[in-house]
């Protein structure tokens, strides 16, 4: 009787999470595309900034591209985030993590060991996605298809 039960709500709790994963996917690209429409808007306001720093201070010039990259770099996070959240690939995994750590090591890295640690870091997962080739199926397509 109650695996019955449990049974029968197993297909709806499903569904409901994967309506509530879509949910979270939507709500994230709006906000990032209104966050990225606003900065592209604001865009030629940071480029001429950005001269005026150029000629002014180049040491502070080095500061606010480093930022504008950043940006950028955050706004396709979001956007492999949310693919991540609609497809549970491997190969997505593997992209949202080198965009992660790529980021990190151009915006937040302070010292040798840590832009080592990051290159390293990137380096493992170009080999886990050259050479370990794992076991995935989904449908028709292996892993190998969907790298």
């Amino acid at each position: 009787m109650l695996t019955t039960i449990i049974k029968y709500f197993v297909p709806i709790v499903e569904k409901l999470a994967v309506l509530f994963l879509t949910l979270i996917a939507l709500t994230l690209l709006v906000f990032s595309f209104g966050v990225f429409l606003k900065y592209i808007i604001h865009m030629p306001h940071l480029i001429s900034h950005l001269q005026d720093i150029l000629i002014s201070n180049p040491s502070l010039a080095k500061k606010e591209i480093r930022e504008i990259i950043a940006e950028f770099l955050l706004f396709a996070l979001s956007a492999e985030v949310i693919i991540l959240l609609v497809r549970h690939e491997p190969r997505v995994i593997l992209d949202v993590l080198f965009i992660a750590i790529s980021r990190e090591v151009i915006v937040q890295v302070h010292s040798f060991v840590d832009m080592l640690l990051g290159v390293i870091s990137i380096a493992i997962l170009f080999f886990i996605r050259k050479y370990l080739r794992l076991k995935y199926k989904k449908g028709s397509k292996t892993y190998e298809e969907a790298m």
